[in-house]
């Protein structure tokens, strides 16, 4: 009877679909890391769920998955540059004295007929949160290094 049971619950089971999480409908999870700020190196990376793309677009053998990246002044909310990758990273140089805003798209681009023009984007998620990264200060406003320990005095008897 047990075996019996046990076997209605997984067919239970089997029949409940598993859904993308509301929240991750959008590339999420977005980190900016300031790796110079006198040279202006930054990195992005996020984290995106493949499985909120309609599937009917995304398994197309022409359908390429993508990223867009949206920078911004953050002073101003003006759009800056939108950056193509294939990948959830980026390294990016960007010029000092200002504050930057980041978000991420993810998006399917129809590759056929590539030679006829750019690809198409043909589905966009919606955009990620957006990540800041601050390049206001300049690195000789750091503190200065603590002066080395005094010597011991000599002599003594």
């Amino acid at each position: 009877a047990e075996g019996a049971g046990g076997g209605e619950d997984e067919d239970e089971d089997d029949d409940v679909e598993m859904a993308p999480a509301a929240g991750n409908q959008a590339p999420h999870g977005i980190v900016v890391q300031v790796l110079s700020l006198g040279a202006g190196s930054v990195r992005l990376s996020w984290l995106f769920d493949w499985a909120a793309a309609p599937s009917e677009l995304a398994d197309e053998a022409w359908a390429e998955r993508r990223y867009e990246v949206v920078q911004r002044m953050e002073e101003n909310g003006q759009e800056i540059r939108h950056l193509p990758t294939a990948h959830p990273e980026l390294l990016l140089q960007v010029p000092v004295g200002h504050r930057y805003a980041f978000s991420v798209h993810a998006v399917l681009v129809n590759t056929q007929g590539a030679g006829a023009g750019a690809p198409g984007v043909v589905w966009s998620s919606p955009p990620s949160a957006s990540a800041s990264a601050d390049l206001r200060g300049r690195p000789s406003e750091a503190p200065a290094a603590p002066a080395p320990p005094a010597a011991p005095a000599a002599g003594g008897r």
